[in-house]
C-alpha cells in the first residue's frame, strides 16, 4: 500500500516483477479500455514510463547516448582509430571469409584477428574486454569471444582444415605468374603434452624447449602473405616445403626456398608445372664452386648503395642455372667480424681464415630461369621481406608461444595468426605509402590510433565516410592522432590543414620577359623615367669655396684670469697657536683635597 500511495504520473499503475532488484515496481501507462460483453471492462496497458525507487517515481531515461544497430547496444564511447584503419584494408578478406564459413564465425575470426593487431600479445580472457571498448564491435557485431567460446572455435578450426584450405586457395588463385613467392618457417615454443606436433627441433640445443615449425608463402610483389602451414618441429625443411606445395597445390610463380631445400627434390615436388620455378639458395661450402670457378667473376653492378660482383653459368646437364655474387660491402664486414672475434678470443687459426677469406661475402642461387644477373640479385634481397614478416609476426602479433594445447587448437590459432599478420603487412604498406614510418616506429602509430576515441552516436558506422578533423565529437585525441588519420585517408583534413590553401614559402618566382618590339619601348621609357628621379640617399651638402678651421672636438676650455684666482684653503683641520710662555703643566689626575 505504501508503494501505491506514491505520487506518479496520472492513467498509470504500478506492477512488480517480484524480484529484489531497484527496478523492482515499474510504472506502466494505462493506455484504454477493454469492454468485455456480460463483464468488467478491462483496462489496456501501455510501455514502462518510469520506476518506483525510494519510494520516488523515478522516470525512465529515453533516448540518450545510446545507439541500436543489429539488436546490439554500444556504449557511448569507443575507440576508433586503429579500427577503422584495420578495416580500410580488409573487405577481401571478409568477402573470401564468408564463402567459406557461417557470418557469425567469420566476424569472430575478424574481430580476433583485428585485436591480436592492435593489442600485441592478448590472452583469451581479455578478448571480450577490448572487443567491447573498440570499435571492432561496431565492425564485426555479434563475435563471442568469451574463454570457451574462443576455445570451441580454435578447435573447431583446426578440425575442419578444407574449409581454410578453400580460404587458402582463393588467394593463391589471385597469384600471378611473374610474382615471386618466397617459402620460409619459423619455430614457436610450444612444450604441450597433448599434442603431437611439439617436438624437439635442430636449435634445441640452444633454445632447450619443444617447438612447433609454421611455414609461410610469401608473395614478394603484393607484401602480403598467402598461405601458411603448421609442421611438427622436428620435420627436415626439405620434406615440410615438399608437402606445403602439394598441400596448398601451388601451381605458379617463382618459388624463393631456403638453403635446406635441394634442387634435386625441389624438381620433384615441382612436377613438371612448367608457370612453377624456384630460385634456391646454395650453401657456401657447394660443391659447384670449386667444379665451375664460381669465385672467378666475369661481371660487376651497383643496386642502390651496394656494389656487387658476379658469375652466371648454365649446367646442361642438370637444366639449370647458377648465379655466384659478391657484395664488396658485406664482404668487408664479414672480414672485419672475423678478424676482430679471433683478436678477442684470441684464437685465430690461420688454416680456417684461408678458407673462409675467399667467400667473405658471397651468395650463389640455383634456378631453372634464364635470368640477367642484376634480376637475379633483386630476388635474393625481396626475399627478405619474409623476415620482416617474421619479425612483425613473433614481436607485434604473438608472444612466440602457442598458448594452446591440442593440434587441433594449435592449427585454428595459427590461422588466426595468419589473418593477423596479413592485416599487419597491408596497414604497414599504407603506412609506409602515407610517409608516416619514417616519423614514427609502427608500435607507436598503432598506440597513437588506438587513443582516437568517437562518440557512437556521431559516428558512421561505414568507414568509409570521411570523418571531419574539426567535429566536436571526438574524445581526448591528440592532433597527432588527427594528423596521422589525415594522411591515412581516414579523417577529412581541415582547410587550414589543407596543402591547397599553404602558401609556398619564399619569394614568388619572376615571370619570363618576352622581348616584343612594344615591351623594349617600354623598357627604354622606363630607364628613361628612372634616370630623371631623385636618387636615393641624402643629397650631399654643397662645399664652401672658403676653408674654415675644424673646431676642436669636446667642449671648449675655459679662460682663467690670475687675478681672479684665489688662494685655496689648506686641506685639514687648523692648528693651534702655541703661547710663546712656558707655563707650568697641570699635574694628571685629580687634585688632592687639603684639610
Amino acid at each position: 500500500m505504501e508503494i501505491r500511495r506514491v505520487k506518479r504520473p496520472v492513467n498509470t499503475v504500478i506492477t512488480t516483477n517480484g524480484t529484489n532488484s531497484a527496478k523492482r515496481y515499474a510504472v506502466r501507462e494505462r493506455i484504454g479500455v477493454k469492454y468485455i460483453p456480460g463483464g468488467n471492462p478491462q483496462p489496456i496497458y501501455g510501455k514502462i514510463i518510469g520506476h518506483i525507487i525510494d519510494f520516488k517515481f523515478v522516470p525512465k531515461v529515453s533516448g540518450g547516448s545510446e545507439i541500436q544497430q543489429d539488436n546490439e547496444v554500444y556504449p557511448d564511447l569507443l575507440s576508433w582509430g586503429g579500427a577503422a584503419f584495420l578495416r580500410t584494408v580488409s573487405d577481401d578478406i571478409v568477402a573470401d571469409l564468408l564463402e567459406v564459413y557461417d557470418p557469425v564465425k567469420v566476424y569472430t575470426i575478424m574481430a580476433m584477428a583485428s585485436l591480436r593487431v592492435l593489442k600485441p600479445n592478448i590472452s583469451s580472457n581479455r578478448f571480450s574486454t577490448h572487443y567491447r571498448q573498440s570499435y571492432v564491435s561496431v565492425y564485426y557485431p555479434g563475435a563471442s569471444l568469451s574463454k570457451n567460446s574462443i576455445s570451441s572455435l580454435l578447435s573447431e578450426l583446426g578440425q575442419f582444415s578444407n574449409l581454410t584450405e578453400k580460404f587458402y586457395q582463393k588467394r593463391i588463385a589471385r597469384v600471378q605468374k611473374e610474382h615471386h613467392i618466397a617459402i620460409d618457417g619459423t619455430l614457436r615454443q610450444d612444450t604441450s603434452n597433448n599434442n603431437d606436433l611439439s617436438h624437439f627441433s635442430y636449435k634445441a640445443r640452444t633454445k632447450g624447449c619443444e617447438e612447433v615449425s609454421v611455414l609461410y608463402a610469401y608473395d614478394i610483389e603484393l607484401g602480403e602473405p598467402v598461405c601458411a602451414s603448421v609442421f611438427p618441429g622436428n620435420i627436415p625443411d626439405c620434406k615440410a616445403y615438399g608437402e606445403f606445395i602439394r598441400t596448398h597445390n601451388l601451381q605458379r610463380g617463382i618459388i624463393v626456398g631456403d638453403k635446406g631445400y635441394p634442387s634435386s627434390v625441389i624438381s620433384e615436388h615441382l612436377g613438371g608445372n612448367k608457370e612453377l620455378h624456384y630460385f634456391n639458395p646454395l650453401k657456401r661450402d657447394s660443391a659447384y664452386i670449386a667444379e665451375y670457378d664460381m669465385l672467378k667473376f666475369e661481371n660487376c653492378f651497383s643496386v642502390g648503395d651496394d656494389y656487387v660482383l658476379c658469375k652466371k653459368i648454365f649446367i646442361e646437364a642438370e637444366n639449370k642455372y647458377l648465379f655466384s655474387f659478391s657484395n664488396v660491402k658485406l664482404s668487408v664486414k664479414e672480414y672485419v667480424t672475423f678478424v676482430s672475434s679471433a683478436s678477442k678470443h684470441k684464437n685465430f687459426d690461420y688454416e680456417k681464415f684461408a678458407q673462409k677469406r675467399d667467400v667473405f661475402g658471397l651468395i650463389m642461387f640455383e634456378t631453372d630461369m634464364d635470368l640477367s644477373a642484376e634480376s637475379a640479385y633483386m630476388v635474393y634481397k625481396s626475399r627478405w621481406k619474409l623476415e620482416v614478416v617474421f619479425g612483425y609476426y613473433k614481436a607485434d602479433i604473438t608472444e612466440n608461444q602457442t598458448n594452446v594445447q591440442t593440434d587441433f587448437a594449435v592449427m585454428g590459432s595459427e590461422f588466426i595468426n595468419f589473418i593477423s599478420t596479413l592485416l599487419t603487412c597491408r596497414i604497414v604498406e599504407k603506412a609506409q605509402k602515407a610517409g608516416l614510418l619514417k616519423q614514427v616506429t609502427y608500435g607507436s602509430l598503432i598506440d597513437e590510433l588506438n587513443m582516437a576515441w568517437r562518440q557512437t552516436k556521431h559516428t558512421p558506422c561505414n568507414v568509409n565516410e570521411k570523418i571531419k578533423f574539426n567535429d566536436p565529437y571526438w574524445i581526448h585525441t591528440t592532433k597527432i592522432a588527427l594528423n596521422e588519420m589525415v594522411l591515412l585517408g581516414l579523417v577529412e583534413p581541415d582547410e587550414i590543414l589543407s596543402p591547397k590553401s599553404k602558401s609556398k614559402r619564399g619569394r614568388p618566382p619572376k615571370k619570363p620577359i618576352v622581348e616584343t618590339d612594344s615591351r623594349i619601348q617600354e623598357q627604354e621609357e622606363k630607364s628613361a623615367v628612372e634616370q630623371a628621379k631623385r636618387p636615393r640617399g641624402r643629397p650631399p651638402k654643397p662645399k664652401d669655396t672658403e676653408t674654415k678651421p675644424k673646431l676642436p672636438r669636446g667642449r671648449p676650455r675655459k679662460v682663467i684670469d690670475p687675478q681672479d684666482v684665489k688662494t685655496k684653503r689648506p686641506r685639514g683641520r687648523p692648528k693651534k697657536e702655541v703661547p710663546t710662555v712656558n707655563e707650568p703643566k697641570r699635574p694628571r689626575g685629580r687634585p688632592r683635597k687639603v684639610n
